[in-house]
This record gives C-alpha cells, structure tokens and sequence, in this order.
C-alpha cells in the first residue's frame, strides 16, 4: 500500500505542476494580449486585420484586371471593360486609405508610447 501511496502522490504533484504551468502560460499570454491592446488600441488579431483585408481586395482587383485584360480586345464588351477599371480603381483607392489611415494611427500610438519606429509614415506622410 505505501507503494501505491507514493505512486498516488508522484501523480497528483505531476498534475498539480501540468496545472500551474498551463496556468503560467495562460497568463503570460493573456499578458502579452493586453500589451498589445494597451499598446495598439486593438487586440492582435485586430491589429492584424488591415493586412486581410488587403489580400481580399488585392485578390479582387487581381480578378477585375485579368478580366480586364480579357475583355480589352472586344469592341463590344467595351462598357464592361470601363465599368470594371471603375470598380478597380474605387475599391484601390478605398483600400489604400482606409489602410494608410490605419498605419498611420498605429505608428502614432508606437511613437506616443517611447518606441523608436524605423522607416514607417504617419498617417501624414511624414517618416
């Protein structure tokens, strides 16, 4: 019996450590997730979503641009031809800003917070 004892408690500190490691873990992590909200005035995933919005629009403009290219040489899809250079050049335009915007606030809050940022624009343009 006080082998099994000893078995019993080798086990239930090896949970207990499994346990407070996790817990460490989940911590830190949480820690670094309000480091960047402090930091960016946005969760990570929320920081990041200006890049996936991005590709989702540079995958479009793609779309539009090879039907573009397609359709150039159809005197009679002409009007669609227009129509899509339209639709191409709003939604660029229209991701371009909202993007810089977004760019710009976040080099904002990095220099309001002490950090040195290299090579980044300003929502006005300045280095």
């Amino acid at each position: 019996m006080a082998g099994s004892n000893t078995t019993t408690s080798n086990t239930t500190k090896s949970i207990t450590t499994q346990s407070q490691a996790a817990a460490n873990q989940h911590a830190q992590t949480q820690a670094q997730v309000q480091a960047v909200k402090d930091l960016l005035g946005a969760c990570p995933e929320g920081a990041l979503y200006g890049y996936k919005t991005g590709s989702d629009a540079l995958g479009w403009l793609e779309e539009i641009f090879k039907t573009i290219q397609q359709d150039a040489m159809d005197e009679i899809k002409s009007y669609r031809v227009k129509r899509l250079a339209e639709l191409g050049a709003y939604v660029a335009g229209d991701l371009s800003n909202s993007l810089h915007q977004e760019h710009g606030g976040y080099i904002k809050r990095l220099k309001d917070a002490g950090i040195k940022v290299c090579f980044a624009y300003d929502a006005e343009g300045e280095l």
